[in-house]
């Protein structure tokens, strides 16, 4: 007997499609991280190598470092909003958040974030998620806003 899942197997098969892989993360340029916060213990962050590019390192330390390179670099006026969404996280809720980013490099890029709690990690608390610079994509959208409120206006 022929399930439905495995005739969609077949025909996933026979497209010739892939199987999803962090490959495909990486070429879109987003990092992927982890970070554990345990009581009594400073936080941990834990990158792959996309995301120890992003955040502009070259090469891997530790843990703790790694989450103050991250952390430390997050727009001041910001730090509520990614602490609400990290709330959200830690209660097993996923949660994005896009804020401005201070890169090592001296540029402010736009940043989406998103991650959820891993609740097999029971030593305390464990989320996981994804990072990209989306500074592009927040300059498209604010000059597309521009030039509606422009034509608004001129309609007005």
């Amino acid at each position: 007997m022929i399930t439905k899942s495995k005739k969609f197997q077949a025909k996933y098969d026979n497209l010739g499609a892939m199987p999803l892989s962090g490959d495909i993360l990486t070429k879109a340029n987003i990092g992927l991280w982890a970070f554990e916060l345990d009581e009594g213990s400073e936080p941990r962050m834990y990158v792959d190598d996309t995301m120890l590019g992003l955040i502009g390192l070259t090469k891997q330390i530790s843990p703790e470092e790694t989450y103050h390179a991250w952390f430390d670099h997050i727009d001041p006026d910001h730090y509520d909003e990614v602490s609400k969404s990290v709330e959200k996280m830690t209660a097993g809720i996923h949660a994005e958040v896009q804020y401005p980013w201070h890169h090592p490099n001296g540029d402010v890029w736009t940043v989406r974030c998103g991650g959820v709690r891993n609740y097999a990690y029971t030593k305390g608390i464990r989320i996981e998620g994804t990072h990209q610079n989306v500074t592009d994509i927040a300059h498209y959208e604010k000059e597309t806003i521009k030039k509606l409120s422009t034509v608004v206006e001129a309609l007005s």
